[in-house]
């Protein structure tokens, strides 16, 4: 396949293999779950535009291998019957096999999921969830005019107020008010643009949403 930018398909092209071994270990009681998992990771034949000798035009090519490893681990724990705690984490690093260089992936190695809902019986639900990730590698860091990347926090704050249980109402209807807040902490993170150019935020800033909720 060719496109009139200057990019150009290769008869020659293999298909891209993964070969990946998994091994995993998990739990689950009254209270408690939980569970890990360990990963190896080969892809060959990876597929990449380069750029052709004296030119800035560019044709898809297979490339060398990459390795990858990594651990998972998640796990979730009640209290009591009003309080949930679940949590998750990412650990995976990768090399080139012919360069041996590491961190060949604009993906932080270690990243992480945590959160703890409330919900009482008369009508209250709160809940908190973050997402987490780590510094990418110094290859991926720019001078261009976005801000370097780093470590970030994603957090959510999600609660509901169901007026008929918290009020002792009788209504034949369900009425809740509702308040939500997406990106809590008002973080941006660019994506890493493999262009040169500079990246736009991939998630939007702080949203809040609420609001009045009838159930039929």
């Amino acid at each position: 396949m060719n496109f009139p930018t200057g990019l150009y398909g290769d008869k020659d092209l293999k298909p891209e293999k993964i070969s990946t071994v998994d091994l995993g270990i998990s739990y689950q009681g009254e209270q408690m779950q939980f569970g890990g998992n360990f990963f190896y990771s080969k892809q060959t034949d990876i597929i990449q535009p380069v750029f052709l000798p004296m030119s800035f035009e560019r044709r898809y090519t297979n490339l060398s291998k990459v390795t990858f490893i990594g651990g998972e681990f998640e796990g979730k724990y009640y209290l009591n019957n009003n309080v949930f705690i679940q949590a998750s984490s990412l650990y995976q690093t990768n090399e080139e096999d012919k360069t041996k260089e590491k961190n060949v992936t604009p993906i932080s190695e270690l990243s992480a999921k945590a959160g703890i809902s409330y919900m009482s019986d008369n009508g209250i639900t709160v809940g908190l969830f973050n997402i987490y990730q780590g510094d990418l590698d110094d290859r991926y860091m720019t001078d261009k005019r976005n801000p370097d990347q780093g470590a970030y926090n994603y957090l959510h704050l999600h609660t509901n107020f169901n007026l008929n249980k918290l009020f002792s109402l009788t209504y034949k209807l369900d009425y809740s008010l509702f308040l939500n807040i997406d990106n809590l902490l008002d973080q941006r993170h660019y994506g890493y643009s493999f262009q040169g150019n500079d990246g736009i935020p991939v998630n939007p800033g702080r949203a809040i949403y609420a609001g009045l909720k009838v159930d039929l």
